[in-house]
């Protein structure tokens, strides 16, 4: 499901996201993996992880927390002291990072992080191209 965001400052519609987790849990979801974007490719935005954190616990969710640095990870890191996005934040699960679009280095070059004991998840017949 996409969340939606305000058009002026592209933070999440916490409503909205409380009404589609409530939805999905009717519908028998249990698991939810959600992505924050460290600096999207069209709006440089970045996603506060609490907005969504703060509603997973509530309703006392099974989720985990993927960051997509593909454009901003190589930038914002350095530009933010306090980066909530990173593994200091305990509900950060993964995080991919992408050189060919900030660094320029040739297409396909990026990096994939995760926490001890979730590379298995990864590593699956369907992403063979994770090796």
């Amino acid at each position: 499901m996409k969340v939606p965001v305000s058009f002026d400052d592209r933070k999440i519609n916490t409503l909205a996201f409380e009404n589609q987790l409530t939805e999905a849990q009717k519908q028998g979801k249990k698991y939810f993996i959600v992505f924050c974007n460290m600096g999207t490719t069209m709006f440089g935005s970045v996603d506060h992880p609490d907005d969504y954190i703060s509603l997973l616990e509530e309703y006392s969710l099974n989720y985990k927390m993927h960051v997509d640095a593909a454009y901003g990870g190589f930038v914002y890191p350095f530009l933010v002291e306090e980066n909530p996005l990173s593994f200091r934040n305990p509900s950060i699960s993964s995080i991919t990072i992408d050189a060919h679009k900030m660094l320029q280095a040739p297409y396909g070059t990026g990096i994939f992080l995760c926490r001890k004991g979730l590379i298995e998840n990864a590593l699956t017949k369907e992403a063979a191209y994770v090796e």
